[in-house]
């Protein structure tokens, strides 16, 4: 479609994509469906290429191939625990989840990340998304104390809440339209068009910290929500070579998890980040059995 129409994204090919494994897996919930799907003829299209279309659609397969063959995936489903458990707490399962992924990684690299959540502003006319940035002081606070070991579990339920709520608040300020990403995308890009600084870049755009904090497209750590569903799409990692994805799918009794690196970095690996993922959503889960306050814990029983 053109970029004047709302675009054919990922929300809908999810949608299309669950519909397939419910008819796959509930055929008999779908029978109307099913008898006009299979009186439906498929048409054959005959396309006639020139030279020139064959040699760019041979180039642009070896591309692919290229690209592609530097990316390593893995594909996995945590079913101890879903959002179900989070109900309680009045937790947000995407918030929770952050937590889990920024601890993983502060567990394998000694260091936190920068993060990229995706935040729809479809509640624009032709809203997209905006970044939210998921790498607080108090959600490094967490997992620090987490890996220390030395406070306890109601302490530690403590800064859980305190860090789901930062989230949650960055999260509501992006799907308002007041992050910033997008509002200095648009300086870069009006900049570059302007005297004095056609093909140049601000002094902003070039600073370490620009660039360290995840700015111009280098986030450590590159997430978003696939949806409460099975279905779980995934894009490359933002940063070259040494970055994550980590898409997710929210479910009542499970998580599903997309994890994407590049094989060329020595220092990433994507089954390794699960088994660190893994284990902070079991520590997570132990402080949310532990450490909440009495009251939370009557009303979980």
């Amino acid at each position: 479609m053109s970029a004047d129409h709302s675009p054919l994204d990922g929300i809908c090919y999810g949608g299309l994509m669950e519909f397939c494994f419910r008819f796959a897996n509930e055929k008999n919930k779908f029978e109307d469906v099913q008898e006009t799907a299979y009186n439906l003829i498929p048409l054959l299209i005959d396309f006639e290429l020139d030279d020139g279309l064959k040699r760019g659609i041979q180039e642009a397969e070896e591309e692919h191939k290229k690209s592609t063959n530097d990316i390593a995936m893995s594909l996995k489903s945590f079913n101890t625990f879903g959002k179900r458990c989070l109900l309680q707490h009045r937790f947000h399962p995407e918030a929770f989840l952050q937590l889990a992924i920024q601890l993983a990684y502060i567990r394998l690299h000694n260091s936190p990340a920068s993060s990229y959540v995706t935040a729809s502003t479809r509640m624009f006319y032709h809203g997209r998304t905006e970044t939210c940035r998921a790498t607080t002081t108090e959600s490094v606070n967490l997992a620090n104390a987490i890996i220390e070991g030395a406070k306890s579990k109601s302490e530690l339920y403590q800064l859980m809440k305190q860090a789901i709520s930062k989230f949650q608040s960055l999260m509501n300020e992006a799907m308002l339209g007041q992050g910033c990403d997008r509002h200095l995308l648009g300086l870069q890009i009006l900049a570059s068009e302007l005297e004095p600084f056609k093909g140049k870049q601000l002094d902003i755009f070039n600073d370490k910290a620009f660039k360290k904090s995840g700015g111009g497209g280098s986030f450590l750590l590159s997430t978003s929500c696939a949806g409460y569903v099975q279905v779980c799409g995934y894009v490359p990692p933002m940063a070259w070579p040494e970055g994550y994805a980590c898409f997710y799918g929210i479910e009542n009794d499970n998580f599903t998890f997309t994890i994407l690196a590049y094989n060329c970095c020595e220092a990433t690996d994507c089954e390794r980040f699960y088994e660190a993922l893994e284990r902070s959503l079991l520590d997570l889960q132990a402080i949310l059995g532990e450490g909440a306050p009495v009251e939370v814990l009557e009303a979980v029983k």
